[in-house]
């Protein structure tokens, strides 16, 4: 395995490790992690609009004129003694239907896209919006069936799909009501977030048990961390002082882990180094990518690209335009963040180069690395598996 002298220079793109662009679109590929988080953070910011709660308080309305529109007929019926099978829909309601149908799918696909398999079906809401929007595929499938194959007057079969439609109008309603609240809650904790940042308050975990982190530096670093993370919650997944000693068993630690996370350093001098990576690390000497939300921080005089936050006295660099990916490269002995920060020696030994991904200058007096003396990573996730 190669293995960085601390006055060498790491890779800082795939082209220094001789790889071209990805082209991988399957998800195991880091190509496809980097659109996978693109989308998960876009699909996050779309809720996060005042116009998706707006578009989801129509669909309630639509949802509720059409429930009371069917069952307004269907009180005429039984009035006046007809069968149910007399029931015709107007072609606005078919409209209606088909719009409230696929906002219904397209809510529960959004949902199960955002917050994973496990964590999906532990909510009984998302459980819910899932049958409503299968029942839902189920009646066109069944009326697609009837009307290309069936005659218009086959008892046995126009009976149930009317049940079905019927039964599904009240439910479809609650189903959109549910989507409401839940934008309105999302969107609503997200604005008691932002007030409370800027009234200073703690906005983390009570368990976070750090020997680096101080209130002043939590709370920057929340503020950044992307929409799609901001929530999670915070484990410490390695620690030298809690787990030991070695590389090999961070590296374990980063199997266990899912999601992104925050690698943090203090030295011996006093500084104190950082990253956010969306990506957990592996050994990898050719290098591969994390999402362009991942980003460096320190507590040292900031660079030309730098922003300083005064409250914390932490200056963070994220990744420039035009710079399409930030490199991760690990093997037997080192670590690398896009060159910025080479961890080595069993987390005792720091450099720090230059970065044209961050734009951020070494991080380190006069080039010279850091002597580590406390080293936390902490994982950003609903859950570490076991």
């Amino acid at each position: 395995m190669t293995e960085f002298a601390s006055s060498s220079r790491p890779p800082q793109s795939l082209l220094d490790v001789g790889v071209g662009v990805f082209s991988g679109d399957d998800e195991g590929s880091p190509g496809g992690m980097l659109r996978i988080d693109r989308f998960r953070h876009f699909l996050v910011s779309v809720r996060l609009r005042k116009i998706y709660f707006v578009y989801c308080g129509a669909c309630c309305l639509m949802a509720g004129v059409a429930c009371s529109s069917t069952f307004r007929k269907i009180s005429k019926l039984s009035q006046s003694g007809q069968s149910l099978t007399e029931h015709s829909w107007d072609c606005w309601e078919l409209h209606l239907e088909l719009v409230i149908g696929l906002a219904v799918l397209m809510e529960s696909s959004i949902s199960f896209k955002l917050m994973g398999i496990k964590a999906f079906f532990k909510d009984w809401l998302c459980i819910f919006d899932l049958v409503v929007a299968t029942a839902t595929v189920l009646s066109w499938v069944l009326l697609a069936v009837k009307q290309t194959f069936l005659a218009d007057d086959v008892l046995e079969f126009d009976f149930p799909v009317l049940v079905l439609r019927f039964v599904l109008q009240p439910f479809r309603m609650l189903s959109t009501a549910s989507a409401l609240r839940r934008v309105h809650l999302l969107q609503q904790h997200t604005r008691e977030t932002e007030l409370a940042v800027n009234l200073d308050m703690d906005l983390t975990p009570k368990t976070l048990n750090s020997r680096i982190f101080t209130h002043e530096m939590k709370t920057a670093l929340m503020t950044r961390l992307p929409s799609w993370c901001r929530f999670k919650d915070w484990q410490l997944s390695y620690a030298p002082h809690v787990h030991g000693t070695s590389l090999q068993t961070f590296y374990r630690s980063q199997l266990k882990a899912v999601g992104p996370h925050i690698l943090l350093m203090q030295t011996s001098s006093g500084t104190i180094l950082g990253c956010f990576c969306t990506e957990p690390w592996r050994q990898n000497t050719r290098g591969y990518r994390a999402s362009q939300d991942s980003f460096l921080f320190a507590n040292v005089t900031a660079g030309e690209f730098g922003e300083t936050d005064e409250k914390s006295g932490l200056v963070f660099y994220h990744a420039r335009a035009g710079q399409d990916d930030i490199l991760l490269w690990c093997d037997e002995t080192t670590i690398s963040f896009a060159g910025a920060l080479v961890i080595s020696k069993e987390f005792g030994f720091c450099d720090s180069y230059a970065s044209q991904t961050f734009g951020s200058p070494p991080l380190g007096k006069n080039g010279d690395g850091f002597r580590i003396v406390v080293f936390e990573c902490w994982n950003l996730s609903d859950e570490i598996t076991e």
